[in-house]
């Protein structure tokens, strides 16, 4: 049934895989479950966005490139971090910092994180119940609720039973109606 549902979708552009392109994301399970944790607040996350601020300067063009998409593939960049950049003695930081302002207050950021989790509903990639629930609770909105919990039922498997039923017993009331529909 599977296959008959990719055979039936291969000739149609998937939007997700695209996007996921032009973000930096890679489709690949463990680069999809790394983007969603590293969207979750914590000390490591932190300290990885001011390290991407200062790529904005690395001699390595594609460095640079990659650093700037994944700010501006963020639904929350670190804007404090950028506007500090803006004063910053490299003219490359200075310059691409702003772009990147820009480009946030022009409401011009990917929705990657829309697309990373569409995409694991859509390809119903397994082996990420994990971070799909971890990223739940910071869904940048309530309507991506719906779409999250869908991307949920996509990957868990039954080797995900155990963390399921910690989510219904100790999650957000989305979460568990999340986990129990999964």
């Amino acid at each position: 049934a599977a296959l008959a549902a990719c055979a039936a979708t291969a000739g149609q552009e998937d939007p997700y895989s695209k996007a996921l392109q032009e973000a930096g994301v890679a489709p690949e399970k463990a680069a999809l479950g790394e983007y969603l944790r590293s969207l979750i607040p914590s000390e490591n996350n932190r300290r990885r966005m001011k390290e991407l601020v200062q790529q904005l300067g690395d001699t390595d063009f594609q460095t640079r490139e990659a650093a700037h998409a994944r700010l501006v593939s963020m639904p929350d960049p670190p804007l404090e971090e950028l506007k500090l950049a803006t004063e910053s003695d490299d003219p490359e930081i200075r310059f691409r910092s702003l772009r990147i302002l820009k480009q946030v207050a022009g409401g011009k950021t990917s929705n990657a994180a829309s697309d990373v989790v569409g995409y694991i509903q859509h390809h119903r990639v397994t082996g990420l119940a994990a971070p799909v629930l971890e990223y739940m609770p910071y869904g940048e909105d309530h309507s991506a609720y719906g779409m999250t919990a869908g991307a949920l039922r996509a990957t868990a498997t039954e080797e995900d039973l155990e963390l399921l039923r910690k989510a219904i017993e100790d999650g957000p009331a989305f979460r568990q109606a999340a986990a129990v529909l999964a």
